[in-house]
């Protein structure tokens, strides 16, 4: 019976073998020896992707139920009809796949490098208005940490520039 185990012929009895046991397959004879790691460190990931998708989720209906925006008809840079546009689909920014600038106002930076840079909170990036749209990718260098928000520099550099005249007006 261990053998069949180890060799995948049984798992849990619903065809799912653990990420962990799969990862100590590839490297270690005998998974039951292989000690530091349980099932449950599994569950674990589950739990942390199913959260992930219900705020990616929450995320995207608070900004759809915000402002229905009105696909625009032109691209902002080159004035061309705008269609199937990437940054259009996913931040609601109407730049065109052509004129997208990947490594300047177009790039995507994560909230850490945003909340570094601009010196923005958690509260100017997740309440104030206008919310800030977002992707969710899985970190590239560790897949047990959170995913990464990414959010578009160009966007994140005209939150901090209304939030600094909104702040100028107060005074």
């Amino acid at each position: 019976m261990k053998r069949q185990r180890l060799d995948g012929h049984i798992n849990n009895g619903d065809g799912h073998i653990p990420y962990v046991e799969k990862l100590y397959r590839k490297t270690q004879e005998n998974y039951e020896q292989a000690g530091g790691f349980m099932d449950d460190d599994d569950e674990y990931g589950r739990v942390r992707e199913r959260i992930a998708e219900a705020r990616q989720k929450r995320a995207n209906e608070a900004a759809a139920n915000s402002d229905p925006l009105v696909p625009p008809d032109n691209c902002i840079d080159c004035e061309k009809p705008l269609c199937n546009s990437y940054l259009w689909e996913k931040f609601n920014y109407p730049v065109c796949d052509t004129c997208r600038n990947s490594k300047g106002a177009h790039k995507l930076i994560s909230r850490t490098e945003a909340k570094n840079q601009y010196l923005l909170k958690d509260c100017d990036l997740d309440l104030r208005k206008p919310v800030l749209r977002f992707i969710s990718k899985k970190n590239p260098h560790n897949p047990r940490y959170g995913d990464m928000k990414l959010y578009l520099k160009a966007q994140v550099y005209f939150k901090v520039f209304f939030f600094s005249l909104s702040k100028k007006f107060y005074e």
